[in-house]
């Protein structure tokens, strides 16, 4: 309808509001007294359209109450279109309000106390809404304690029930009452109540009360399924409220509140305080101990609806009972599955639902398969689907996610037009059937098509334990690696790599016994990873040096202390003893006091230099030992393990190349993407492992069952086993049991088919002892399972256990007093995991955290691991700081960065946030993440205090991205804040750093105006300071190699300056800043001619350009001219290659322009000089180079060109590069190099008077900075073996003459 039009005399259309099915909305002006009204127009309506208008029509008008939409009228229009006028409501829908967020308590009980009266007012009328939710809930002027319901086209009115079309459902799926979806006759008040209980149930938690993405599965879960409790979702919720909707949300409706009236009563009673209610004891009450319920393995068949299912009543008949309804095909199927045990539903649509339960999810599987092509052979063509997944039998979900699976899988097999359709399968359940089962794969999924015969064997009893079969070749490679490296001696590092339970533990264990057997002088250390405490910092070394030490997990601080200083005064004079010591004590946790210890103070109070610290501590160690005796250091599980201990065994393995140490590490196949340059060119022998032959599985199959098995047994077991040795002994033990059903065939199932033959008990203990992971303690175990649980108890079930090979008691213990226990094989420990229900997996994590902080746990990761998933953010976020702090004083920032973000995510509190943001901004800033670190550098400054360490490091973070972006006016007024500090003691070190990176990427941006006041402040800072701080003093030092090379053009004091920055970096024990300053060295080496030198000192460590990328673009650029000075042009072009990859992988325009123009140089040094100008004017086009990287790119394409024979472009492009250089008075940045080309230029074009005056000047420059060095070596390689210096000087030989 047109706006503007009037019609009943009255009303005018004022615009459309919304359209639904069968209806629009219009808001309209009531012309009699001025309101706005809604208009509902039906038009060209089907007779069941026809009928719910109706319906609509009569129940408003029976009904006046405020919590109703107010009916005003109706009528027909003269085109037949049918109106019905009802007051307007400004607000919005009640869905609208929860899809941006749950309730409060107070307005959830607001609401349902005036929803609830409504209902009553209805009720009372024997009206029966029949299809609340939150889209027909208006809260007016969006306040929930303002609700009006809406939508009354489908209520029951009195006691006739007319159905509103052939194929729908009365009601929506999520908020049915199951009499509703069963399609029962006597739908009364008690569907409204459980609909409500819904409404609010969905206002507490914020998520649905039988959520689903299939209409199947959601009346499934509402027939079949609890909601879970609203006090684990939500503890604030009184419990008296829960209790209420719990119960509104009763399966029976005898259990539910009778009516509206009902429910108001008892909100009433709970506003007052007087309710009564409780279902069970309070969570206060509650005793913190795991729960009696698991999850195990369920299966749900859904069986699609037939045009023979549910025939639909005529029009306008009465609603004919399910019983009478329902056709004979459906009650027979019905009448089939629980003939067979299994629980069947029809459902409101036509569909069916069952589901079974079962010990294994193989045999489950299985089971379910068969029942399912029986009722199929019965079911007419119907569609079906199965799925296994996990439920909580004795809990709310019984049908866990299974029925989800089913209905997803139902719906992708839809419009299968087989006569008689196959059963659609997730792929979990695929997976679990075996070759008998005829599974197919399609375009659409998985299917069913049958069953093939089943095989025949026996078993027989588990005989004594088994050997090491099917590795003899493995042996052999370790013996003779281990050998080699004594006999050379040289160090040798083996990496074994295998899928789990492939064996690779088993391979370790063979070789070590052997080792030790053929060289009985041989030390052992042994550590291993663990997937709880992946990445904890040092663990991998800690573990084996505490073995080296003899320290026991139970050895306190001073123990620890004492064996520690024992064993390192019998390798080192008392100085250098002293000093290892006390730095290997920072890993094996016997720290040492630092009063009377300066570098030990310095080093805690600098991440980077305890970090070099300790490195340098464990290399001479293991020097040491190595020197005494051979050293076999066997890393198990290296895929959890941390990349400080990794880079740790990388140095030695460099460092101490000619010492007999080997390293034998093992490892799941994605150690590579853990560590993807693990130990990279270092002497290192992969050794990958398959699975184990026909003839070693067979080996080990007689050992254990004897010869008395049938060869029939033994082929059956390794065709099953495909060569897992841990498929292998799962196989054997079910043998050996006598179990005559079908063994599964992947992990997790033989996992659940072996934990189901335990009793409850038994398996309520594995799964308190899987929350620590796979190595926990009895008594932290006991604290799961309660107090009521003795020692006693546990100890013996523990013994049990371990006798029936799931479990192994460790000789010593990580916990002082507490008798430590390992799951036998990981996989063990994950299927006792799986079974953990959300909630008991919560509360576990908790009480875990809570017992491991009260015995001396010391690793951060591992309690703020468990303080998460245990739902307690404020105590994980103290142990992710620490935890972030160890891996940041240990040089992995990446891991650093993670775990700083995961507790940023959780919310820390004001001071943790600062400690927090100042790992992410440094970290960032030093990786050239610039843009990521200023935006945690400004949040740093808004919470730091000003002037303190974090808010200069924030500060500095926002000052380096500001002038990357060409932000110069913010950069300097971020500069000027850092500058104006005075600062404290303590935090000299960091304004140093802020202030002498500041000068350096002023410098690299050509702002030289800036640069000179900030060095006075330097010297007035750190000057009188200087011999007190070595921090300070290196920063200081560094703030001028560029300033005096580039501008000044004084090599000679730019390398003294970086010497002397190099000096006190090394004096503080700092790696980072050590780096730093040979950049410089390196880069000033270079330009005196000193190139092989200069090579050398530029070569990257290992990992050297990732943890230092603010930094690398000039390390590699520098090399690159060596190099390429030198005449190693193959080196010097696959550096720069490497520099321009990984500028443009990381989209740093800057680094990109200086790797394209150093591959132009490169190309220029071998004559190919299109190639030289084409890098070069590429580098030159590209936005974000930086004025001296434009400057010496212009040289190279000046130069190139004049080779070409293009003389006046090159004299073009040279005078602008003059200019350019000019410009930031960067000469000392291969300025030379211009100036001569600039000459040959000129001289080309004709203009040789100007090309001598050129020279000249060059050469005058030359013979200044020569005369500035007082080095007679690098005075001589200064003008003889930098390449444009020798030309300068062989020019002006041959045009100026000697004498002049």
């Amino acid at each position: 309808m047109r706006e503007g039009t009037v019609f009943a005399e009255r009303y005018e259309i004022l615009h459309l509001a919304g359209t639904g099915g069968m209806a629009e909305v219009h808001r309209a002006l009531d012309r009699q007294n001025a309101t706005p009204v809604a208009v509902k127009l039906v038009s060209d309506a089907s007779p069941v359209d026809d009928a719910r208008f109706d319906r609509e029509i009569e129940a408003l008008g029976s009904l006046d109450h405020p919590g109703i939409v107010r009916y005003l009228g109706h009528g027909t229009l003269a085109n037949g279109t049918r109106y019905l006028v009802m007051e307007w409501l400004e607000g919005e829908e009640l869905a609208r309000t929860l899809a941006r967020g749950r309730l409060s308590v107070e307005d959830t009980i607001a609401l349902a106390r005036k929803v609830a009266e409504a209902l009553a007012s209805a009720h009372e009328k024997l009206i029966v809404h029949r299809d609340l939710k939150p889209e027909n809930v208006f809260l007016v002027g969006a306040r929930p304690d303002q609700p009006k319901l809406l939508d009354f086209g489908i209520a029951k009115l009195g006691r006739h029930t007319r159905i509103t079309g052939t194929d729908s459902i009365v009601g929506t799926p999520g908020f049915m009452a199951p009499e509703q979806v069963r399609g029962e006759a006597e739908v009364d008040a008690r569907a409204d109540v459980f609909a409500l209980g819904c409404v609010l149930f969905e206002c507490l938690a914020g998520a649905p009360a039988f959520p689903g993405d299939h209409l199947h599965a959601i009346l499934a879960k509402v027939l079949f399924a609890e909601p879970p409790s609203l006090v684990e979702l939500r503890p604030d919720i009184p419990y008296e409220l829960e209790a209420l909707v719990m119960r509104m949300l009763a399966k029976d409706p005898a259990d539910r509140p009778r009516d509206g009236r009902a429910v108001v009563e008892e909100l009433q009673m709970l506003e007052s305080g007087a309710a009564t209610v409780r279902a069970v004891a309070p969570p206060s009450l509650r005793p913190p101990s795991l729960t009696t319920t698991e999850r195990r393995p369920v299966a749900a068949l859904l069986i699609g609806r037939s045009k023979h299912s549910l025939p639909p009543p005529a029009l306008g008949q009465s609603f004919e009972s399910r019983e009478r309804r329902a056709s004979e095909l459906d009650r027979s199927l019905q009448a089939e599955a629980e003939a067979r045990g299994v629980p069947c539903e029809i459902l409101r649509d036509g569909s069916l639902a069952l589901w079974t339960a079962g010990a294994g999810a193989k045999d489950l599987a299985a089971r379910a398969a068969r029942i399912a092509m029986e009722l199929r052979a019965l079911g007419g063509g119907r569609p079906f689907a199965l799925a296994v997944g996990w439920g909580s039998l004795a809990g709310p979900s019984p049908l866990g996610d299974a029925i989800d699976r089913a209905a997803h899988a139902l719906s992708e097999h839809r419009g299968a037009s087989d006569v008689e359709c196959p059963i659609a399968l997730d792929e979990l359940t695929a997976g679990l059937l075996d070759a008998r089962f005829e599974v197919q794969k399609d375009g659409a999924g998985f299917s069913l098509h049958g069953e093939r015969a089943a095989l025949l064997g026996t078993r027989t009893l588990l005989g004594n334990p088994t050997p090491c079969v099917g590795r003899d070749r493995e042996l052999r490679t370790l013996a003779g690696l281990f050998e080699d490296c004594i006999e050379e001696p040289a160090a040798q590092a083996a990496l074994v790599t295998a899928a789990a339970g492939l064996g690779k533990s088993r391979l370790a264990q063979e070789f070590v016994q052997t080792a030790l057997r053929d060289a009985p002088l041989a030390n052992a250390w042994i550590s291993g990873g663990d997937a709880r405490r992946a990445g904890s910092a040092f663990r991998l070394v800690s573990q084996a040096l505490c073995m080296a030490l003899g320290i026991a997990a139970g050895d306190g601080p001073n123990v620890r202390r004492d064996k520690l200083v024992t064993r390192v005064s019998a390798r080192f004079a008392a100085s250098e003893a002293r000093r290892v010591a006390r730095f290997l004590g920072e890993i094996v946790d016997a720290p040492f006091p630092d009063e009377d210890d300066l570098p030990l103070r310095a080093a805690r109070a600098d991440v980077q230099l305890m970090v070099d610290q300790i490195r340098a501590a464990f290399l001479d160690f293991l020097g040491a030992e190595c020197d005494a005796a051979p050293v076999l250091l066997v890393l198990e599980d290296v895929q959890w393990g941390d990349l400080p201990s990794v880079r740790l065994v990388d140095a030695a393995l460099r460092t101490l190349s000619d010492k007999p140490f080997f390293v034998l590490a093992t490892a799941r196949p994605d150690v590579r993407e853990r560590f993807p340059r693990l130990w990279e060119g270092r002497r290192l022998q992969e050794i990958s492992l398959t699975e184990l032959g026909k003839r070693a599985s067979e080996k080990l199959v007689r050992g254990a069952l004897g010869e008395a098995a049938s060869q029939e047994v033994v082929d059956r077991i390794v065709q099953r086993a495909q060569g897992n040795a841990f498929y292998l002994e799962e196989l054997i033990r079910a043998a050996a049991e006598g179990r005559d059903a079908e063994l599964p065939e992947t992990v997790v199932a033989m996992v659940q088919s072996r934990l189901a033959s335990l009793d409850d008990e038994d398996r309520r203990l594995l799964r308190a002892a899987s929350v620590f992971g796979d190595v926990f303690w009895a008594g932290g175990a006991r604290a799961l399972l309660g107090e009521g649980v003795s020692k006693n108890v546990v100890r013996e079930r523990l013994v049990a256990l371990e006798e029936r090979e799931l479990l192994s008691f460790r000789g010593e213990s990580r916990l002082p007093g507490e008798e430590e226990v390992a799951f036998r094989h990981a996989l063990v420990r994950e299927g006792a995991y799986t079974m953990l229900t959300e909630e008991d997996r919560e509360l576990g994590h908790r009480l875990a955290a809570t017992w491991l902080e009260s015995h001396g746990e010391t690793d951060p990761l591992v309690l703020a691991t468990h303080f998460e998933r245990g739902q307690k953010p404020s105590r994980a976020v103290r142990h992710l700081l620490r935890a972030a702090e160890q891996a940041h004083r240990a040089g992995d920032d990446e891991d650093a960065v993670r775990r700083a973000e995961r507790a940023l995510a959780l919310g820390p509190d004001p001071e943790t946030e600062i400690g927090l943001l100042g790992i992410v901004s440094e970290a960032r800033m030093w990786q050239n993440h610039l843009e990521e670190a200023a935006t945690h550098g400004a949040r740093l400054t808004r919470r730091a205090p000003p002037g303190s360490a974090p808010w200069v490091r924030g500060a500095l973070a926002q000052f380096t991205y500001a002038l990357r972006m060409k932000h110069v006016e913010e950069s300097i007024g971020i500069l000027d804040a850092i500058a104006s500090i005075e600062p404290a003691p303590e935090v000299l070190g960091t304004v140093s750093l802020a202030l002498a990176m500041a000068t350096v990427l002023l410098l690299t941006e050509g702002r030289i105006d800036i640069v000179e006041p900030i060095q006075r402040r330097l010297d007035a800072l750190v000057g009188p300071a200087a011999d007190r701080d070595p921090m300070a003093r290196a920063f200081w030092h560094l703030s001028y190699p560029r300033w005096e090379a580039w501008i000044k053009e004084n090599p000679w004091e730019s390398l003294s300056r970086s010497r002397a920055a190099l000096q006190a970096f090394n004096e503080a024990g700092s790696r980072r800043g050590g780096v730093l300053a040979r950049v410089f060295v390196g880069m000033n080496e270079w330009m005196l001619g000193a190139n092989t030198r200069a090579a050398e000192t530029l070569c990257p460590e290992a990992r050297h350009d990732e943890d230092f990328a603010i930094v690398a673009s000039l390390r590699a650029l520098f090399r690159v001219l060596a190099l390429s000075d030198g005449g190693r042009l193959d080196e010097a072009r696959d550096e720069a290659t490497r520099l321009f990859a990984a500028a443009k992988m990381n989209g740093n325009e800057a680094d990109e322009a200086r790797g394209r123009w150093a591959l132009g140089e490169v190309a220029r040094r071998a004559g190919q000089h299109q190639e030289a100008a084409r890098h070069a004017q590429a580098a030159m086009e590209l936005g974000g180079v930086l004025p001296l990287d434009h400057a010496a790119a212009g040289a190279v394409l000046a130069s190139a060109l004049r080779a070409m024979g293009r003389v006046d472009e090159a004299l073009a492009e040279a005078r602008a590069s003059h200019t350019r250089y000019e410009a930031v008075r960067g000469f000392g940045y291969r300025g030379g190099f211009l100036l001569v080309t600039l000459a040959q230029c000129l001289d080309a074009a004709g203009a040789r008077g100007e090309a001598r005056a050129v020279l000249r000047v060059a050469r005058e420059r030359l013979y200044r900075i020569a005369e500035r060095t007082p080095n007679p070596e690098y005075r001589r390689s200064f003008l003889e073996d930098v390449p444009e210096n020798a030309r300068t000087l062989e020019l002006a030989q041959a045009w100026l003459g000697p004498g002049e």
